[in-house]
């Protein structure tokens, strides 16, 4: 294994390692020269360490002296621990608030009495009141630091006893509400979400009170934060078309909000489109589908460049669902080099099966499922998910009837998938085998043949399933 040093400056830009050598340079951080020598010895081995030669670069560091592992594995530590303070001092530069709030206490300790004031005259006129108009913050931390600028300078003025006009109790604890609830909505919506989407229920969450609070004091409305996450605490505890319009127009006002929270705000609508479509309502396939796809065009989907697996999965449905042929087909080719690496093959040419499937080239989606080596359970899933649709489209008896023996005993093995999904799948065996009996020896399918198949039922593939009990109805 990598030392930790090597794993570090691995992650680092030719720009970040360049001013890294500049950091360990500075003798206020760094009074070992050995450490800047090591520094320079790596450098040509970035991005990739795997290639250093212990030996070799001891023999640079310590010319003439024996090989000691300890001695070096020191000077690695040493190095690293320069690494974090750089990565500290890069998160000083880029976050001004926080570095504002320093600067106050670094004045109030050294009792530079006219310098802290001046400061705080300027730092005052930025940021009238504690909902300044137009807005001005947009990332929670802004708040947060903004508090306790203002509270490092009433703490001064106490000490002082000066009396400084917009430094009223008042101000204070509306600052520190702002805050409180930006904050507290972050949570509270993120906690709802997690109950829509799992098993998960949270005790003592009191969004009621939050949301009297908030219509007490309409002015915390004012804040931008605040008030996208309350529109979308409204619209997933009260789910209706006129809520996800106000939350939909409020998330593309808001663009200066955090890249956190505007992932954050797409996901808790996302999940609202998901609720629709599992209750069945037909409309929400296509506002589900429009709205992943300005997810997408916003970049907020990536991280670090990569698209999950999960999000590229929910793309390639909703596209071939809605029947965007040509728009699917692209996505697959254009998008599947922001995949995981070690997942890219995989997923790459499962969705390329899944999009003949829809085109109705059943043997097309065969040959693309060969092309997939399986790594994991949910891929040995969804292949054999497929390749029983294929066989039953294709009325292929010897075949569907061995898969679906082989898949239930999958399912009975496996200890990677849960419970809950382990119930969906079954449920989808189930009702396939039903209705390729019925398919099978042409009889009529009636409605308590399926009543089974309520709208709440966990099941994969619940669209293409009604589809063919339609046919068979």
């Amino acid at each position: 294994m990598l030392p930790k040093i090597f794993q570090a400056l691995s992650t680092l830009s030719k720009q970040q390692l360049k001013h890294f050598g500049n950091f360990i340079q500075s003798p206020y951080f760094n009074k070992n020269k050995l450490l800047y020598v090591l520094h320079d010895l790596l450098l040509p081995h970035h991005p990739n360490y795997t290639a250093v030669n212990k030996e070799s670069l001891f023999a640079n560091l310590f010319e003439q002296q024996p090989y000691k592992d300890e001695t070096l594995r020191l000077l690695y530590s040493d190095l690293y621990s320069l690494f974090e303070q750089f990565l500290v001092q890069q998160q000083l530069e880029q976050n001004k608030s926080l570095e504002q709030w320093l600067l106050f206490e670094g004045l109030k300790d050294a009792s530079l009495n006219q310098s802290f004031w001046q400061q705080y005259a300027k730092f005052s006129k930025q940021n009238v009141g504690a909902f300044s108009s137009p807005p001005t913050l947009f990332y929670l931390d802004d708040y947060l630091y903004q508090h306790l600028c203002r509270d490092t300078a009433y703490q001064y003025s106490i000490v002082l006893q000066q009396n400084i006009p917009d430094l009223s109790l008042q101000t204070l604890s509306k600052g520190l509400d702002t805050y409180y609830v930006a904050a507290k909505l972050r949570y509270s919506c993120a906690m709802l979400v997690s109950e829509l989407i799992s098993a998960n229920k949270y005790t003592d969450v009191a969004y009621n009170d939050l949301v009297l609070m908030i219509e007490k004091t309409p002015d915390l409305l004012q804040v931008p934060i605040i008030n996208a996450y309350y529109c979308l605490l409204q619209l997933l505890n009260n789910s209706n078309q006129q809520n996800f319009e106000a939350w939909l127009a409020l998330l593309h006002q808001n663009k200066q909000l955090s890249p956190f929270d505007l992932r954050q705000l797409y996901q808790g609508g996302l999940i609202y489109c998901q609720s629709l479509v599992r209750h069945g309502n037909a409309a929400g396939y296509s506002q589900f589908f429009s709205l992943y796809k300005q997810f997408l065009a916003s970049k907020l989907i990536f991280v670090d460049n990569i698209l999950s697996v999960a999000h590229f999965k929910n793309l390639v449905t909703l596209g071939l669902l809605n029947q965007d042929w040509s728009w699917t087909r692209e996505f697959i080719e254009q998008y599947k080099k922001h995949l995981p690496v070690n997942e890219r093959e995989n997923e790459y040419y499962l969705s390329l099966a899944r999009w003949y499937f829809y085109q109705n080239n059943y043997l097309l989606a065969q040959q693309a499922l060969l092309k997939v080596p399986f790594t994991t359970a949910y891929q040995q899933i969804a292949c054999k998910t497929l390749l029983l649709q294929c066989y039953y489209e294709l009325s292929e008896t010897e075949p569907f009837a061995s898969l679906m023996a082989n898949f239930k005993d999958l399912l009975k093995r496996t200890k990677e998938v849960s419970e809950s999904d382990k119930a969906a799948y079954y449920c989808f065996l189930s009702t396939l085998n039903l209705l390729y009996r019925t398919k099978t020896q042409k009889q009529k399918l009636t409605a308590h043949d399926v009543q089974h198949l309520q709208i709440d039922t966990a099941i994969v593939e619940r669209k293409w399933l009604s589809h063919k009990i339609d046919d068979l109805l």
